[in-house]
């Protein structure tokens, strides 16, 4: 179970960000972090609970369904912003995430179909974070600061997704799926950290 050790992780994240309490971004951040660990915590629970009862073949198709939504969700709220701001700092990285998770996406749908496992969108966790990533879209739509507002959804975005791919390392079966999913995970730790910093810098 890799929960407790992300958590860690997360905790100290958001503990170094308190170096600078005068900057109201920094309280942003945290609360952002916090918002993602504890529903990145609600969906890796719910994801555990359900793959650890299907077959295998089961349960890395619905694992490749909910690693297609996380993309999808980024590339949404991206897109978004880009039509909202033209500030660089905001730009910048959400070019950055349309670009790498559509890349992401088509090597998840490459290898799913090399290995000959079919996405199955029949679990509890896929419609949760469509509907998530569609709040953070509206979020980022209605703001009076695109910028702001969408640095602070991707902290929590990938807090969360940091968790919840940590939980599906350890349900996935197939070796390339699980190699993908350590890869992407690093990935997102990236994300996350760079999206504090530019929030925190603003």
């Amino acid at each position: 179970m890799r929960l407790l050790p992300f958590l860690s992780s997360l905790v100290l994240v958001a503990a170094c960000s308190d170096t600078n309490s005068e900057n109201p971004n920094v309280a942003d951040a945290n609360a952002a972090i916090a918002t993602g660990q504890q529903n990145g915590t609600t969906l890796a629970g719910q994801a555990q609970t359900e793959l650890s009862g299907a077959d295998p073949l089961s349960a890395d198709a619905k694992i490749g369904s909910i690693m297609h939504t996380l993309n999808t969700g980024e590339i949404m709220v991206a897109q978004t912003a880009l039509q909202q701001t033209s500030d660089g700092t905001a730009t910048d990285f959400a070019n950055m995430m349309v670009t790498q998770h559509t890349q992401n996406d088509q090597m998840l749908q490459s290898m799913m179909t090399g290995e000959g496992i079919t996405f199955r969108d029949d679990n509890a966790v896929t419609p949760q974070l469509m509907t998530e990533a569609t709040a953070a879209q509206g979020q980022v739509q209605g703001s009076g600061d695109t910028t702001h507002d969408y640095l602070v959804t991707q902290v929590q975005m990938h807090t969360e997704a940091f968790i919840l791919v940590g939980a599906l390392i350890d349900q996935a079966s197939d070796p390339s799926l699980q190699s993908y999913l350590t890869d992407t995970q690093n990935t997102i730790s990236m994300h996350r950290a760079d999206a504090i910093d530019r929030l925190q810098s603003l």
